[in-house]
């Protein structure tokens, strides 16, 4: 069974809301925890693989989001795990996600006329 573009970007926002909220941590607290730490990258992994999945045509609707970027840190954190720094996920998680949280809600409401 596959996923629809809708499912895919539906999982993305769910991982960027919940990335989000270890943006709330301070920095320090945040690297010190490694619950927190695992759990972001977690989120950050999930999110760049359901991002990488949506087609150019639906991306290109939302020029806003880091769509290259996202994908990019997925990588990054599952291909080279001993050089992530925890203090980039933390900034990532406290001053992207949000922001993707946003944009995705704007732009999925584009992608469920089409494809429920």
């Amino acid at each position: 069974m596959s996923h629809s573009t809708v499912e895919y970007l539906r999982d993305a926002r769910e991982m960027a809301d919940r990335a989000a909220d270890f943006g709330t941590l301070d920095a320090s607290v945040f690297t010190e925890r490694h619950d927190a730490c695992g759990s972001a990258a977690y989120c950050l992994v999930v999110l760049g693989e359901a991002l990488n999945n949506i087609p150019s045509a639906v991306a290109s609707l939302a020029p806003e989001i880091p769509w290259r970027a996202a994908i990019n840190m997925r990588h990054l954190l599952v291909r080279y795990y001993w050089r992530v720094d925890f203090e980039i996920v933390h900034e990532v998680v406290s001053r992207d996600c949000p922001r993707l949280v946003a944009a995705i809600d704007r732009l999925l409401p584009l992608v469920e006329t089409v494809e429920p």
